[in-house]
């Protein structure tokens, strides 16, 4: 099943850092298509509306509007040249340019809703300063309002193929199971390690209750180690159905009094994950803002982070 993934693309060294993931990741996501994307530079609203008055401003803006384009195209054609030069066929690249229609992260979502796309990939930064200065961060704005198309959040430089998975049981968490199987399901060389958290509990009171807080916690320890167990079996379940092998799926749990968010990021550091895959809320149903997939999109580096709604 061909995968289709949107890269929304300026003329920086994120972008170029996500390009070189996308082709990097190709290794494990069979018969993908992509799509290079890129909005053209803005023009003035009073530059629009005084060419609406005066024919002269209005061939001028007729030049402008040529040349956002053009430079546009320029840059889509030399990131898809770096696309084959590193082994992609050219057949599997297409390119798209438009002209600011509402705000940046605006068009980006509507244009990754079209098909829609199997996935829309931003650079943590990928975007002027300029235009972050006016209208916020464009890639916070991508992912605090897209919600039907999974995004992949790249931070710097990613060198491992290693998938690491976020897993609380939330339908949210399953989902991201969902979408990974729909990209990777097919791969032979995939390696995929399902980590989950046991949360442990400080309960304050008097110095002689520590044997009663103890058998408290070992009693929610092994609940929840029951619950990780059933969760870790349908998981591993979808992926097998889509393809995957028994020996490219392993299992991780840890037991922390700290935020599932640090435990996440400790882990993909010390494992070497290049790959995080996060679902956008988890148990609690808490909101995006201040949820786990938030702590991690803030702490996350030097790595791709796929967040699913």
């Amino acid at each position: 099943m061909q995968k289709k993934i949107v890269i929304a693309v300026d003329d920086t060294i994120y972008s170029k850092n996500s390009i070189k993931y996308v082709v990097k990741i190709s290794d494990v996501i069979p018969d993908s298509l992509y799509n290079l994307f890129n909005v053209q530079a803005s023009i003035s609203h009073f530059l629009l509306d005084e060419a609406k008055k005066n024919m002269k401003v209005q061939n001028e803006l007729s030049k402008i509007i040529k040349r956002n384009e053009s430079a546009s195209h320029a840059l889509l054609g030399k990131y898809k040249d770096i696309m084959i030069n590193m082994g992609i066929d050219s057949n599997r690249i297409d390119i798209a340019t438009q002209p600011k229609l509402q705000c940046v992260a605006k068009d980006i979502l509507d244009f990754g809703h079209k098909l829609p796309y199997d996935a829309i990939v931003v650079g943590r930064r990928g975007f002027s300063r300029l235009q972050k200065t006016f209208m916020g961060s464009v890639t916070s704005n991508i992912l605090e309002h897209c919600t039907a198309v999974p995004v992949w959040l790249i931070d710097g430089t990613i060198t491992s193929l290693k998938i690491l998975v976020a897993l609380d049981g939330s339908v949210s968490s399953m989902r991201a199971i969902d979408h990974l199987a729909l990209m990777i399901g097919e791969s032979k060389t995939a390696d995929i390690t399902l980590f989950s958290v046991i949360p442990k509990i400080k309960i304050m009171g008097a110095k002689n209750s520590d044997r009663h807080n103890d058998d408290i916690d070992k009693i929610i320890s092994e609940s929840s180690r029951q619950n990780i167990e059933y969760i870790f079996l349908n998981a591993k379940t979808l992926l097998e159905k889509a393809g995957l092998k028994k020996n490219q799926i392993h299992f991780k749990t840890t037991s922390r009094f700290l935020s599932p968010g640090k435990a996440i990021i400790d882990e993909s550091e010390k494992g070497n994950y290049g790959t995080v895959v996060v679902g956008r809320s988890g148990i609690s149903k808490s909101f995006f803002t201040g949820s786990v997939s938030r702590y991690v999109i803030n702490h996350i580096s030097n790595r791709a982070l796929w967040i699913v709604s």
